[in-house]
């Protein structure tokens, strides 16, 4: 069984400021010709929502594969304020008609940020939740509306920005790469227990005690790290000591 990997990046590069720059400046650019005077406000990255942060109140206004616009109900009048240049009174909605006039250019709007972050934007077709959402305020501080966007779609910005992967150099072969690696290998031979007062009292000629029996299987240490089992020697008509391993390197 086989399926497509999947790319993924830490949260902290798809959080990072410049995964949000090619959507803050198509909202900067579609701001400039469709808002009358100010420009909004974008926080300088995108946040991690919570599901029930991202459904509550808000509804996709555009959707499109990888990434939508959603936005709330009284959110509309706030937009609409915006393209107009004013604010909105109860005057300004009071018959359906008015109404009917601001939903389409709200729609009209938003129909135009969609095609332009649409055109920017990579394509996802990955269908993963949109767990990011980047906030669109007006300079007093409402909520005008907000992307919404999965990690899938964040990824691929995030790499559009990161350097080229290091090359790694090619595995050298195991016996290769553990020949050059420079390894102490020595012998536990016993161990004993004493208190500070009989070390201090220590002289020349007295016998410590190891509590290893001759015929005890010795710890092999490589680099102070036990790594093997051995028996203690005599190497013939040597003074030294010799420890056999029982078991070979390969198993260590």
């Amino acid at each position: 069984m086989s399926g497509a990997p999947i790319r993924w990046l830490p949260e902290s590069a798809l959080l990072d400021a410049r995964t949000a720059e090619p959507v803050a400046r198509c909202i900067q650019a579609w701001a400039g010709e469709w808002f009358a005077a100010t420009r909004p406000d974008l926080p300088p990255r995108w946040e991690r929502q919570e599901p029930e942060t991202l459904e509550m109140g808000f509804s996709p206004a555009f959707e499109t594969q990888g990434f939508r616009i959603a936005l709330r109900e009284d959110g509309r009048v706030a937009l609409a304020a915006q393209l107009l240049g004013r604010e909105l009174s109860e005057r300004d909605l009071r018959t359906a008609q008015d109404r009917v006039v601001i939903d389409h250019l709200v729609e009209e709007a938003l129909q135009a940020l969609g095609t332009m972050l649409g055109n920017a934007m990579p394509t996802d077709s990955s269908g993963e939740t949109a767990s990011f959402a980047l906030p669109v305020h007006s300079p007093s501080g409402e909520l005008l509306l907000r992307i919404e966007a999965g990690p899938a779609l964040l990824t691929t910005l995030a790499l559009g920005w990161a350097e080229s992967p290091r090359k790694r150099a090619a595995l050298a072969r195991r016996k290769a790469a553990l020949a050059a690696q420079p390894l102490r290998l020595s012998a536990r031979i016993g161990a004993s227990r004493l208190a500070l007062a009989q070390i201090e009292a220590l002289g020349p000629g007295d016998v410590l005690t190891l509590h290893t029996p001759l015929t005890a299987a010795l710890d092999a240490l490589i680099d102070d790290a036990p790594a093997a089992t051995g028996a203690l020697g005599l190497v013939p008509g040597e003074s030294d000591f010799q420890l056999q391993l029982t078991r070979p390197a390969t198993q260590w």
